[in-house]
């Protein structure tokens, strides 16, 4: 039944309590591969606009937020890496070779 509809419509939805559930396509004479990039690239236009509707509702960051947000990144990764770079120090390095050992 489910396949009759979907070869009449072209598409069909499953539900589960009434919820959706499952979105079906009839790729017949379709290019499979083609039409999963298609559904991927709507799907994350949509994730992108819900995104763009949320920073709308909550509020867009200045310019000097932004710059406040990139200063704050970087000078954790300047200290992640000066922190990095004094553990590598403190460990015991080996010796050159030829190097007077006394």
């Amino acid at each position: 039944m489910v396949c009759e509809e979907v070869k009449t419509y072209g598409n069909a939805m499953v539900t589960n309590n009434g919820k959706p559930s499952l979105l079906l396509f009839d790729v017949t004479d379709k290019d499979p591969e083609e039409f999963m990039k298609a559904f991927i690239q709507a799907k994350t236009m949509m994730a992108v606009n819900k995104m763009r509707a949320i920073a709308a509702a909550e509020g867009y960051m200045t310019d000097e937020e932004i710059d406040a947000e990139i200063k704050a990144a970087r000078m954790e990764r300047r200290e992640y890496l000066k922190k990095e770079r004094g553990n590598e120090q403190a460990k015991e390095r080996p010796l050159k070779k030829g190097a007077d050992t006394k």
